[in-house]
């Protein structure tokens, strides 16, 4: 992931010069068919000394469903994105944060059930889709001191069940 100087607004917009330096994946496999992705997802990564930024750009041929609007409540109703992270490897803690096309988001960590990190969200609706930029602090995550980390990037849309996914390799 690359490292950066200047901090991304997290504002739902992808044409800010900042985000054309950071890591490029795109969620080519559809887990629920077992083919490739149906719908284009392009997901970038960078970050700096205390936090970790995400932005997807997740093109889409139905209408996007965006009906939660209260961080915590909903988790898989409406269209999102979500990215896992294992700051130890294949070994420690999972932490998942989740956004939906508008921002409503959600987190959780095997680490307790209490899991409860000040992140922020932003998605905006967009003609063929939806975009959505995240920051994660580092500092909430146990282990993050050394080692590979493992990342795993997630697309669900609930109206057909897709899922689409670009994991470590």
């Amino acid at each position: 992931v690359p490292h950066t100087n200047v901090s991304p607004h997290v504002d739902g917009k992808l044409d800010r010069p900042s985000w054309k330096n950071a890591a490029v994946a795109h969620l080519t496999d559809d887990l629920r068919d077992h083919a490739l992705a149906t719908q284009d997802t392009t997901v970038y990564t960078m970050s700096d000394d205390a936090y970790l930024y995400v932005a997807a750009d997740a093109k889409q041929s139905i209408p996007v469903r965006a009906t939660e609007h209260t961080n915590g409540v909903g988790l898989d109703t409406d269209d999102e994105v979500q990215i896992d992270l294992w700051p130890n490897g294949t070994r420690g803690f999972r932490y998942k944060f989740t956004s939906t096309a508008i921002g409503t988001h959600y987190k959780y960590s095997t680490e307790n059930n209490s899991f409860e990190p000040a992140w922020v969200t932003a998605g905006k609706i967009v003609p063929g889709g939806y975009a959505i930029t995240m920051r994660i602090p580092l500092a909430v995550m146990h282990g993050t001191g050394g080692g590979d980390w493992r990342i795993q990037f997630i697309r669900y849309m609930p109206v057909t069940n897709d899922v689409f996914v670009w994991s470590y390799s």
